[in-house]
């Protein structure tokens, strides 16, 4: 075991020891002020650096300020850069600016060796300043975790939790992150998401936040309460005379009147010249009129409501006329019924006539086999056969179970059977492949067929098709089917006894995937 003490009793004293019995204990970073703005100026400030320097500066400074770039946005970092050397005189620290990279969604650029973060800082293009400074103020507080010179964390132990409180002098909000135990494993990226507290001087912003909430709540409600005590006035919560109708407000939630109020709503149930007559004589009226034979409606004078928009009529005797329909003789809706079910009975008896319309048969079609050759098409049948990436072959590419992946540094073959049917033709072939690599890359595919009556011989090379797999994506080539023969005029590759066929599909790119294919193929027409 090697133990290292610094500060012993007569121990040796130098800058060194002093800086070292800091390091691990002290977090580096900004202490005090270093406030960056938009022109490049920064205020005095005393930092801590990963050596355990401490650097302060007592004047007003500024720092370098690119141009921008005319067409996209920047992200820079103001930074104090110092390296700890055995030299007198020891070198002065020198703050300066790290310019990012242009680019539609700007990353920050990596933190130089020996450098503290006081500031990141956006500049957007065609800018003369800065336009968004995320200050780094007091380092943050963390446990279990490091960070990087890309700005991420990086986990110690995923057994244990992790934590990170962060200050953002700015907005004066202090957030505390957590990682829960065995989230990540040992030297895992750790993603912080979203913070579980956020509090400023004024208290925690989710309490804060929910009690708002509730007193918006209450406000509204005794607001509401008020609001129906206000109306109702002495006729509820005390003696005194009842409001007038006019004053007393329906909620119609029948949506059955035109008025607001209780007076305009008895006008209109009363109507306009009514003498003697109630709700309830009318009622008597109309049950009288309905149970005497001898005074009811004919059926021209009551109205259908046809809520399923079955009738182009509007009243019951047109309705009824469309249901007889033109020429009706002594027809009726049971006959029809009774009729129906007869022809259902005797399925489709209709040897030596035709079926004129479109005839729908729920289930399968079974032809004699004796006598399906007199089946006929008018047209093409076309079809689809699906070809899984397993079915391929190569001495080249990757086989990783679901997919084959290309090796790259120069052309490689991967070769993918077509299914021969016989009696059917192939009308083309869909190829998937994915592209996980960094860089574009580049995708031929050919046919290759032979007659096996021939022998053993090299295959015949025939089609072409492929193109660009651009990086991060995916693509859908279309091999057209064409003559094996020159000049490969494109037609449908006919199957019969003797050819195979096959897809040759070639890459000098590396992390290219297959992902599976289709065939386009069709039964050959039958005139009738």
């Amino acid at each position: 075991m090697v133990q290292k003490r610094i500060h012993d009793y007569r121990g040796p004293r130098s800058s060194e020891n002093l800086n070292d019995h800091l390091v691990g204990v002290v977090p580096h970073g900004v202490y005090e002020g270093f406030q960056v703005n938009p022109d490049g100026s920064v205020s005095p400030g005393m930092l801590i650096t990963p050596e355990g320097i401490r650097i302060e500066e007592t004047e007003p400074f500024s720092v370098p300020q690119p141009l921008a770039d005319p067409d996209n946005p920047r992200i820079d970092l103001v930074v104090c850069q110092h390296e700890y050397e055995k030299t007198v005189p020891a070198p002065p620290a020198q703050f300066t600016t790290v310019p990012g990279t242009s680019d539609p969604i700007p990353q920050p650029p990596d933190l130089p060796d020996h450098a503290v973060l006081l500031a990141s800082c956006r500049m957007e293009a065609g800018a003369d300043e800065w336009t968004d400074i995320q200050q780094l103020g007091y380092p943050v507080r963390v446990y279990n975790a490091v960070p990087q010179t890309d700005h991420t964390w990086k986990i110690v132990l995923g057994a244990r939790g992790a934590t990170l409180e962060l200050f953002d002098p700015n907005a004066g909000v202090v957030a505390a992150f957590i990682a829960a135990p065995g989230t990540y494993a040992d030297g895992d990226t750790v993603n912080w998401g979203a913070p579980v507290l956020e509090y400023n001087a004024e208290g925690i912003l989710q309490v804060l936040g929910v009690q708002a909430n509730l007193d918006q709540e209450i406000a509204d409600r005794i607001a509401a309460v008020q609001a129906v005590q206000d109306a109702l006035g002495d006729h509820i919560i005390g003696p005194g005379p009842a409001h007038p109708a006019t004053k007393l407000v329906i909620f119609d939630t029948g949506n059955r009147y035109t008025g607001e109020t209780v007076e305009e709503a008895l006008q209109e149930i009363a109507g306009a010249g009514r003498t003697t007559e109630t709700v309830k004589g009318n009622a008597d009226d109309t049950q009288a009129h309905i149970d005497d034979p001898a005074s009811a409606h004919t059926a021209s004078a009551i109205r259908v409501l046809d809520p399923g928009g079955r009738y182009s009529a509007g009243e019951a005797e047109s309705a009824l006329q469309e249901i007889a329909g033109d020429g009706r003789t002594t027809e009726t809706v049971k006959a029809n019924a009774d009729d129906i079910a007869a022809l259902d009975a005797s399925k489709l008896d209709k040897a030596g006539g035709t079926v004129d319309g479109q005839l729908n048969l729920q289930g399968p079609v079974i032809f004699n086999a004796a006598e399906v050759e007199n089946v006929k098409f008018d047209d093409y049948v076309e079809f689809r056969r699906w070809i899984q990436p397993c079915q391929g072959n190569s001495a080249n590419w990757q086989n990783a179970g679901n997919t084959w992946m290309s090796p790259g540094g120069g052309p490689a073959q991967f070769y993918l059977p077509i299914p021969g049917i016989v009696g059917a033709e192939l009308v083309s072939v869909d190829l998937g492949f994915a592209n996980i690599g960094g860089s574009d890359a580049s995708v031929s595919i050919q046919f290759q067929g032979q007659n096996i009556a021939g022998g053993i011989i090299m295959p015949t090379s025939f089609g072409s098709a492929g193109g660009t797999v651009p990086h991060g994506g995916n693509a859908v080539f279309n091999l057209l089917a064409v003559d094996p023969a020159p000049p490969h005029d494109p037609e449908p590759f006919v199957f019969g006894d003797q050819w195979w066929l096959m897809v040759e599909v070639e890459t000098s790119d590396q992390w290219v995937l297959f992902s599976g294919a289709k065939c386009n193929m069709r039964r050959k027409r039958v005139a009738v």
